[in-house]
Formats: structure tokens, sequence, C-alpha cells
């Protein structure tokens, strides 16, 4: 049996869940990953985070047993639908993705993904930054919303083990920016929990950030690439609603805390539900 690695329309961050998504339920069901030999076909074959889960799938599909290679029949996951195809994975695994993560693939990455990134320089002193992600970009326009209501709404689908798919989209359950109310909330939590720490916000070159009226610095780079580096080696973080924060979580296991908004896409991943084994002493949800 095999699972086909697809690709995605969209930007890095989804890619990278997607990805996770396919090789959590592969890894759960001793399923075969078969992907295109000719790497370049994926949109973001270059990145160092998309070459570290290859060289995975390379070595997990080298350790299967023979008998598990013959690719008789293909399993078909295949959907563009976020909700739905991490729902699906997270119903089978049991377990939300980052615990399932680090218990069953961690060790098998952790090596390359270093290796991956020798040449980055980090600025600033990952273990005295409060490091904050701000999802804005092409979504800045779009109004803050009350993350609990999708959040429960799809956490109450899980317990109940029915199906999940992407609704409400436009409305309640998209990345858009945290209101500038909440952004003070959570960052002065932080600061109190950390009083040592020095705040630093991160996000994309075309994001006007002048509505925060903050002093603190700002990076702004035109890799993406390091920009989620640095949120992954960071030792503390406050993530947006963002696919591309939360895949800053898979490869760094070493973060004292990590501040994270709820709404529907990452509570599909397993976050605040029956399957969330997360140290709570380490990650703090909020909406």
């Amino acid at each position: 049996m095999y699972i086909y690695l697809y690709d995605r329309t969209d930007r890095l961050g989804a890619h990278i869940i997607s990805y996770l998504s396919q090789i959590l339920y592969a890894y759960n069901n001793k399923y075969y990953i078969k992907y295109n030999k000719n790497k370049e076909e994926y949109r973001y074959y270059n990145s160092i985070f998309v070459k570290t889960l290859f060289n995975y799938i390379e070595k997990y599909n080298n350790e299967l047993q023979e008998y598990d290679k013959i690719l008789i029949n293909s399993v078909e996951i295949f959907s563009q639908d976020y909700i739905s195809i991490t729902s699906i994975v997270l119903q089978n695994i049991k377990l939300d993705f980052i615990s399932f993560f680090y218990k069953n693939i961690y060790n098998d990455i952790e090596t390359c993904f270093s290796n991956f990134t020798l040449l980055y320089n980090i600025p600033f002193d990952i273990n005295k930054t409060i490091l904050v992600h701000l999802r804005l970009d092409d979504v800045s326009n779009r109004p803050d919303y009350d993350g609990s209501i999708c959040s429960n709404y799809y956490k109450n689908k899980i317990k109940n083990n029915e199906n999940c798919v992407c609704e409400f989209y436009n409305v309640i359950n998209n990345q858009a920016p945290l209101s500038k109310q909440k952004m003070d909330y959570i960052i002065n939590k932080a600061k109190n929990d950390f009083p040592e720490f020095k705040v630093i916000l991160i996000t994309s070159p075309n994001s006007d950030t002048s509505f925060l009226k903050y002093n603190y610095e700002i990076i702004k780079s035109n890799d993406e690439n390091l920009d989620l580096f640095f949120l992954t080696m960071c030792k503390v973080v406050i993530l947006s609603r963002s696919t591309f924060a939360l895949s800053s979580m898979f490869f760094n296991k070493n973060k004292i805390k990590s501040y994270i908004p709820l709404w529907g896409h990452f509570v599909c991943c397993g976050l605040d539900t029956i399957y969330d084994k997360n140290d709570k002493s380490k990650i703090e949800y909020f909406v």
C-alpha cells in the first residue's frame, strides 16, 4: 500500500503542514510514500524545511520491510481542503501532530535539518527573545474574529469523530491578523512571564505594521525560509493565525514557551482537542 505525495497551490507554511499530514498518515499505517523523483516539480523543493522532509521520506521508505514496498494499491487522502486532510489524519493517528511528530519522527530529521541550516546566522539571542509572528501581508485588511467559535466547532466534531470540512472560511476561520488589543494582551502576558526577554516582531516585507504603534524591533526579510528558521529556533514565540507560524513548531523540540492562537485550522491538527498531549507548561493557547 502507498500514498502519493501531492503538492498544494498555496504558500510555504501550508505546503509544510500538508506534507507533514501525509507523512504522519503514512507512518502510522506503514504505507510507502511515493513521490515524483524530479523534486523540482514540487513548488518549494528548495526550502530547507521541505528538503528535510524529503530526506526523511527517502529514509523512511528505505527502512520499510520489503513486503511493505509492494505498491499494489494506493490510498487516496488527497484533498486541497486543509481542514479535511488534517482532521482525517488526526482521527487516524489519534494524537496531535506536534506530539506525534516528536515521538516518532523528529529524531530522524534533527541532524539533517541542522546541516541544512549551518549557513544561517541568527541576529538575536534565541534564549532571551520573545519572537512575535505577525500574519499581515495579503490578509492585512481582514478583520479579527473570535477564534473560540470555529475552534470549539471543530473541537466538538473531532470529539464526536465526525467528518470535518472547511466551513465559514471567509468569516471566522481564516488566516487573519490579530487585533492590536489581542496583540497587546498576549505580548504583555509573555513579557510578564519572561521579564528579561526582548520582544522582536517578524513579518513579511510587504506588511505595514504602523497601526500597532510599537517601538519593538521588526524583522522583515525577503527569505521566508530564514524567517521560518528564526521562528523555529527562538525559545519563546508568539504565533499568528498562520500555517507558516504553526510549521515552525515541528523542527525544534527545545522551545521554552509558545503562545498559540486557536482557530479551526490549528484545532484540526489536534491542538486543544482530546488528542492534545503537548506539555501545557510549554504551550499556552489564546483566542
